[in-house]
């Protein structure tokens, strides 16, 4: 049975925002986005710089369309980028390719056990149900907000208590030992400390979205619909409170009638959710991918003696829905490289 999302604190909403708006009013200069750069400059060029983070990114595409090999990029790029980077991957098709990853970082790096402690920042949950998902983002969120031990606590755990004489020689040694703190900090620690403060980049991947949820929407579609708005709702405080950058994967399917209205700029492109339109205005931004001919526009070309042979086909991710930054209809087309890679189409 399928149960709702944990539920959040209107207060933890009110500070996240009261805290974004306090930022925005600061006469200093606004801190840049970060934004996890995937390898493919087409892609990057499409989103202003890449993935954002801090937001919720959502790509709908038909099945073995190219949705794995995306997860494969974004997951390579930002581990190797960032030697304090984490990911976590919340995988509901129990089909996540780890040697696949495994070898395209071992290619990158050019050492095998490089590659091995790259695979030490990735966590991989695997999930059969909706209520495994939503447990699945409440481990990542406890895991996100449980604090760390204070540094001092073995120093005072080593001292006496109050109600004990200490040693004056043990005590000179202490002082002797313990290193001395500025009261103030000098000009180049106050510089360096909104950077050092900065939480390391964190990814998180949901694949796929559609396969725990479309049975519930297929039963009983007003509570399908509702668990999803309260999933995507808890899973977007998170986001934005812990600056995650979070791609969500969803299943499509094509439309049998191609007059109704399309949301792609591509006439051939007839697909939509299985979860419905209305997945796109939970998210931040709502993108399509699907394949194209590379070189011709039609299906097939002819080849020597009036042979027919099929066209090789190039991924294209296009923008459909975007809440904030404008950059609807924008699309970057890819092909597959060698090792696996993503590039761009030379």
């Amino acid at each position: 049975m399928a149960t709702s999302a944990a539920p959040i604190l209107a207060s933890s909403i009110w500070l996240a925002h009261k805290v974004t708006f306090a930022k925005g009013s600061q006469t200093e200069p606004p801190r840049k986005r970060r934004k996890l750069v995937a390898g493919v400059k087409a892609i990057n060029d499409a989103l202003d710089g890449g993935f954002d983070f801090g937001s919720i990114s959502c790509i709908t595409s038909e099945p073995d369309h190219g949705s794995k090999d995306i997860v494969q990029e974004l997951l390579t790029s930002h581990l190797t980028g960032d030697p304090n980077a984490a990911a976590t991957v919340i995988d509901s098709t129990l089909s996540f390719d780890v040697r696949g990853l495994f070898q395209q970082i071992e290619v990158l790096l050019k050492d095998k056990q490089e590659a091995l402690k790259v695979l030490h920042r990735l966590k991989i949950s695997k999930v059969f149900d909706f209520v495994g998902l939503t447990e699945a983002v409440d481990e990542v969120r406890d895991t996100l907000e449980a604090r760390p031990a204070p540094l001092d606590r073995e120093d005072e755990a080593s001292r006496p208590p109050k109600a004990t004489i200490a040693d004056s020689e043990d005590e000179d040694d202490e002082m002797l030992d313990r290193p001395v703190r500025d009261a103030k900090p000098s000009e180049a620690e106050s510089e360096q400390k909104p950077a050092d403060l900065r939480p390391p980049a964190r990814l998180l991947i949901i694949d796929n979205i559609t396969h725990v949820t479309a049975p519930i929407i297929k039963s009983n579609y007003p509570q399908g619909q509702a668990l999803l708005s309260a999933l995507i709702r808890s899973l977007g405080h998170l986001t934005r409170t812990h600056d995650l950058c979070t791609v969500v994967l969803s299943t499509a399917m094509t439309k049998s009638n191609t007059d109704e209205e399309t949301l792609s700029i591509f006439k051939s492109c007839t697909i939509r959710p299985v979860l419905g339109l209305g997945l796109g205005y939970l998210v931040d931004l709502h993108m399509y991918l699907h394949q194209q001919p590379r070189r011709t526009a039609g299906a097939l070309e002819e080849g020597e003696m009036g042979q027919r042979r099929p066209v090789e086909m190039a991924g294209v991710l296009e923008i459909v829905q975007d809440k904030s930054a404008g950059r609807i209809g924008r699309w970057a087309s890819f092909v597959k490289g060698e090792h696996g890679r993503l590039v761009d189409i030379a």
